[in-house]
């Protein structure tokens, strides 16, 4: 009797300690997983802030790439306006070049028709 009255006492022990002990898991299990979340919630925040970053970079360059394009673009047209210009001076002045030379036959023709003339 006087070993089931001590089982009895240590049960009755632990029965008024057991609310203590799961007090003190559940605090500790609890403080385990927000520091496990916060970990992982500080990393997947520096995961996603470096990977922004480099999306920005990596337009920014981009954005570099077709400013030179355009600069590069821009060079093209304005050497082909020049050469456009040149042509279109260069077929006025064969233009040029020859109605003054068919108006030169003329004139020496005529000069001739009248030498002719004055001739006879």
């Amino acid at each position: 009797m006087a070993a089931a009255e001590s089982e009895l006492i240590e049960l009755r022990k632990k029965d008024s300690a057991t609310p203590k002990i799961i007090e003190q898991a559940v605090k500790d299990a609890v403080t385990a997983n927000t520091e496990k979340l916060s970990t992982n919630y500080k990393f997947e925040s520096q995961m996603k802030a470096k990977e922004f970053e480099s999306d920005l970079k990596l337009r920014d360059q981009e954005i570099l790439n077709l400013k030179a394009k355009i600069k590069d673009i821009e060079g093209q047209l304005a050497q082909f306006t020049l050469k456009a210009e040149q042509a279109e001076k260069s077929s006025r002045d064969i233009a040029i070049k020859a109605i003054e030379s068919s108006s030169n036959y003329k004139i020496i023709d005529r000069v001739r028709e009248s030498k002719d003339e004055g001739n006879k």
